[in-house]
């Protein structure tokens, strides 16, 4: 029986998605594909296609599009890690073409990258002439540890994520902050539908946190979680349990709704009124298909 790649307890087959085995973990309910012995999960981010679509490049079509649609939630981070961080140096990895960082750097930040794209490496020095590296182990040695390290969208990419946290960690100075967003697989339609549920996608996902996981990965790998905080992007907007049941017929039990449709409007129109947010509902976790989780390295 395959180890669990968190706490090493026993990983049972969950399902298999695009021919890649998923196992689950009896003790810690952790998920992860199981990928061929010497199979380069990093090949796919270096190669252009990856950013490419119906031979257009992928940044000047379908990554536009969707820039547009989360920047507002990439803006909302930045208080977020004002209030947490000490300093102003920054490192994004995965930085892709550079646009968080220019927002961190209009933000006041120090920033620098690391990108494996040469296409979006190359476009991120262009965009902001920063230091851009093509991988961890690239950046300069005598490098001053960071202030704040993001990782947005990462870690699910990674064959060995404690592994991955313990470099972020030693990237980042005592007391310094680190913060991830990672899709939340312990969300409501990841567990009714698993098979439908679209951040299942190896070999580009292989690792599928929920908070609690995702919560124990940054603890052992010797940092300590100080926050996590449900991400409503895009379509997520969680629905009254009556909502749910008298929509059910119509939406296959799907308890999201998006935010620029009618009834989306009108339910978030009836939280404000409450003087709610949606971070505010008690399972606001349970809906939320993404998370963010800030952390630590101790002093």
């Amino acid at each position: 029986m395959t180890a669990c790649k968190l706490c090493g307890g026993p990983a049972a087959s969950f399902m298999i998605r695009d021919r890649f085995p998923i196992l689950k973990c009896a003790a810690c309910g952790f998920m992860f594909a199981v990928v061929p012995e010497g199979y380069d999960l990093a090949a796919l981010y270096k190669r252009d296609s990856y950013w490419q679509e119906g031979g257009e490049i992928h940044y000047l079509s379908g990554y536009d599009d969707y820039w547009r649609g989360v920047r507002r939630y990439y803006e909302a981070r930045l208080p977020r890690i004002r209030a947490l961080c000490k300093g102003v140096r920054m490192l994004e990895i995965g930085c892709a073409d550079g646009r968080f960082l220019k927002l961190a750097r209009r933000g006041g930040f120090d920033v620098s990258g690391v990108e494996m794209s040469d296409l979006m490496r190359e476009r991120c020095r262009q965009n902001l002439a920063c230091s851009v590296y093509p991988s961890i182990e690239e950046l300069p040695r005598d490098a001053p540890p960071f202030d704040c390290v993001v990782a947005f969208e990462v870690i699910e990419h990674t064959a060995d994520p404690i592994g991955f946290i313990k470099q972020v960690r030693e990237l980042t100075a005592p007391g310094g902050l680190i913060a991830l967003s990672t899709p939340n697989f312990g969300c409501d339609s990841a567990m009714r539908s698993p098979q439908e549920f679209i951040h299942f996608s190896p070999p580009a996902h292989v690792c599928y946190f929920d908070s609690a996981t995702l919560c124990a990965c940054v603890r052992m790998a010797g940092l300590q979680a100080v926050q996590i905080t449900p991400c409503f992007a895009g379509q997520e907007v969680p629905m009254p349990a009556w909502m749910a049941a008298m929509l059910r017929p119509l939406r296959r039990g799907k308890r999201r709704l998006r935010p620029g449709g009618l009834i989306g409007r009108v339910l978030k129109a009836y939280l404000r009124r409450r003087g709610l947010r949606l971070t505010d509902l008690p399972d606001a976790l349970r809906f939320a298909e993404t998370l963010e989780l800030y952390a630590t390295r101790p002093t």
